[in-house]
């Protein structure tokens, strides 16, 4: 009886070895995949914290542009 669990013990292990070289495998692939492929730069924005550059910010652009037409009205009616 103690050599039947014995084997039965040493079978499970190598299906679990086996199991674990398959695994291996797969994570290899995706290892080589991911070295290939580039990362794309991550950006926030430091005004509203967006996935983008502050200089590309549409919430700076709407600011900007209501501040330019104020400004262009106070010197229209100046002349």
């Amino acid at each position: 009886m103690e050599v039947d669990t014995s084997n039965a013990l040493l079978a499970r292990m190598d299906a679990m070895a086996q199991q674990v070289s398959v695994v291996n495998k797969k994570l290899e692939k995706i290892e080589a995949v991911a070295l290939k492929t580039p990362a794309e730069p991550t950006f926030i924005c430091d005004i509203c914290g967006g996935p983008h550059e502050s200089n590309i910010c549409s919430f700076i652009r709407e600011d900007q542009m209501e501040e330019s037409s104020q400004l262009w009205m106070g010197r229209k009616s100046e002349f």
